[in-house]
């Protein structure tokens, strides 16, 4: 086992006395948590239950503040009811609210919004930017400005509290965390013309940031090391934990999310969503581990995903969910995307997960969860998608959506595009029912066709046809590469000088960590292509990984069809087959598909989505919300 890795600066917290009581809770059991707050009464309406963390508690919040918020959460309960009961109103487009424009040459690549009015972004050039989406101009209207960003954010929590600063902690891919405090004002209020966008403390050695509370923080990655799922805690005796997954085949799930509660830590993964008990990770922070082993806990319980083999985006949410009645719940887990959507770019769901925005088509959807229905004896229309409003994203060949920000309480979203634009929309915009629908028919007809090669997914916004196996090298007979059998190969640089690039975009390692979610190094070791051999080629990869998953076997076939660099499928081998198995069914000249799975991994929507040209048919599944309550837990 590796050693930990030794932050090279520590977050600054205050340095513990003590750990927390909950350090000598039984670790067999789990503590019953507290019965939720009732969200429908106070100041949470039964037509609208949201009311954001950053305006409680109440009394801390200037009046004028809390007034402004009242009317705003009102006006979309409004939006959203009337939409519930007619479609035709929440599919006509909206007005954007507010069009902003960053400096020529410079656009966002991750945005987040705070108190639904600051956004911070990082920008295509690699600094984060303090914005006021009221208050900014038309041009310039950056507030404060961090230029020394080491990687590009791969994770954020933000945590607010109502007559207090803002946190902002933020990870990058270079295994950098930093910290910042906003002193920003709520919305209403005057803001200054200039703030101080410096991180309050640093460290390193940790990426993916997914969660924070008080001093505990928990990051999927470690550098270093290959396993997924980590809680750090600066000054303790045992500063590193590993949350262990089932078996050695789970340990290579990626980690897409985690929830940190008083009792409980939730980790949702590709295939599980795991459960670890907090009195133990106390414990064992406690506790005086030897320097060269990095300790671990293992799960107390652990969910399959329902009718899902292999997911790739999933929230476990913070607040309970709208309309959502349960006794002592313990999960709430949001997954998937609203019904109709074909090829989101990017989609974001609040932490009550009672809306979400995706941004598909050009068309920026808001929508919400809810599972009232309107019936139509009373004068409803089914809205069965649960659209609350949309709005048109302007076509242009040059520009594509990047990245969006969203608050579900207020339903202000801001859509980031590749010309630098900031969309800023508000779902609380009450618009009357157009007479009829204004689309124009060749507003839909504009089509990519990229034929250039470009060697960053963040240099370049994620569209365009496939660089790595788009067209290969045409050569003499005198130089032409050793056939391994007829139409098939074992020097894939030769013919495709990018394809085994792991940081390039659109290549094999690529496809394998971004778009199907394995996080394994990968190599393409025996391909066959039609390009190069019309009579033999059969459009055909073997792809070696570093790791074994699925069947416990590290041999994959990506297939594609030729016409569509897009259009391809990825197969596991079945267990027991070995390269050199391969390498004697294709000199004999046999087919493969006997010695795959039947059926394919399935391939991450939004990766997909980001590349443009690519025309997916509507998924089948849509948004879905489940929850676990204390009653289905078995006693641990």
């Amino acid at each position: 086992m590796p050693s930990p890795p030794t932050p090279s600066s520590t977050l600054s917290e205050p340095t513990p006395t003590s750990l927390p009581d909950n350090r000598s809770s039984s670790s067999t059991t789990y503590q019953n948590p507290a019965r939720p707050e009732d969200w429908s009464n106070g100041h949470r309406s039964e037509n609208d239950p949201i009311w954001p963390d950053y305006a409680l508690p109440k009394e801390n919040v200037p009046s004028s503040t809390t007034e402004s918020l009242r009317a705003r959460l009102s006006r979309l309960a409004q939006v959203q009811s009337k939409a519930n009961t007619d479609l035709l109103y929440a599919a006509q487009p909206r007005d954007w609210s507010r069009e902003i424009q960053m400096a020529q040459g410079d656009s966002a690549v991750w945005m987040t919004l705070i108190r639904s009015r600051w956004l911070v972004i990082e920008t295509l050039s690699g600094h984060l930017q303090l914005w006021d989406i009221e208050g900014a101009g038309d041009f310039g209207g950056v507030l404060g400005s961090f230029s020394t960003l080491e990687g590009s954010v791969d994770g954020a929590v933000v945590t607010e509290e109502a007559g207090g600063a803002a946190g902002l902690f933020i990870s990058t891919t270079k295994y950098c965390t930093y910290s910042f405090i906003l002193d920003v004002p709520h919305y209403g209020q005057d803001h200054k013309d200039a703030y101080a966008l410096a991180p309050h403390s640093t460290t390193s050695g940790f990426s993916a940031l997914k969660d924070k509370k008080e001093q505990l923080w928990a990051f999927a990655k470690s550098e270093g090391i290959t396993n997924q799922g980590f809680l750090y805690f600066p000054h303790a005796n045992t500063p590193l934990i590993r949350l262990a997954a089932a078996s050695h085949v789970a340990e290579n799930q990626n980690v897409l999310d985690m929830f940190i509660r008083d009792d409980i830590i939730v980790v949702a993964r590709n295939q599980t969503i795991d459960l670890y008990s907090t009195s133990d990770v106390f414990e064992l922070l406690g506790a005086k581990q030897p320097d060269t082993s990095l300790p671990f806990i293992q799960f107390k319980e652990s969910f399959s995903i329902p009718k899902h083999k292999f997911i790739h985006h999933t929230r476990v949410l913070r607040r309970a969910p709208a309309y959502v009645r349960a006794t002592n719940p313990v999960i709430y887990w949001v997954n998937g995307v609203a019904a109709g959507l074909q090829s989101p770019l990017t989609i974001a769901w609040g932490e009550s997960g009672s809306r979400m925005i995706a941004v598909d088509n050009y068309i920026l959807n808001m929508h919400f969860a809810d599972p009232r229905q309107t019936p139509a004896s009373e004068g409803g229309t089914t809205n069965s998608n649960h659209l609350l409003a949309q709005w048109k994203i302007p076509r242009d060949t040059k520009d594509i959506p990047r990245c969006a920000a969203f608050d579900e309480a207020t339903g202000v979203a801001v859509v980031g595009m590749h010309s630098g634009r900031l969309l800023v929309a508000d779902g609380g915009t009450w618009v009357p029912l157009s007479p009829g629908p204004d689309d124009d028919p060749d507003d839909y007809k504009i089509g990519w066709d990229s034929r250039s090669i470009h060697p960053s997914p963040k240099r370049w916004p994620r569209f365009g046809s496939n660089p790595a196996m788009f067209m290969p090298k045409d050569f003499s007979k005198s130089e032409y590469p050793v056939e391994l059998a007829p139409g098939w190969f074992m020097e894939l640089e030769k013919w495709y000088p990018f394809a085994n690039h792991p940081n390039y975009y659109g290549s094999i390692p690529w496809i394998v960590r971004e778009v199907i979610g394995i996080p394994s190094g990968s190599q393409c070791t025996i391909f066959s292509s039609m390009d190069i051999d019309h009579e033999h080629g059969s459009n055909s990869a073997l792809i070696e990984l570093d790791v074994e998953v699925g069947n416990g076997g590290k041999l994959l076939l990506l297939l594609w069809t030729g016409e569509e660099p897009l259009d391809f499928q990825l197969y596991q081998l079945r267990s027991g087959i070995t390269k050199k198995t391969v390498i004697q069914k294709v000199k004999l000249g046999e087919p493969l598909r006997p010695y795959r799975e039947s059926q394919p991994w399935s391939r991450n929507p939004l990766s997909i989505g980001q590349l443009a040209g690519w025309v997916g048919q509507p998924r089948e599944e849509e948004m879905s919300l489940i929850t676990f309550d204390e009653a289905s837990l078995p006693n641990v």
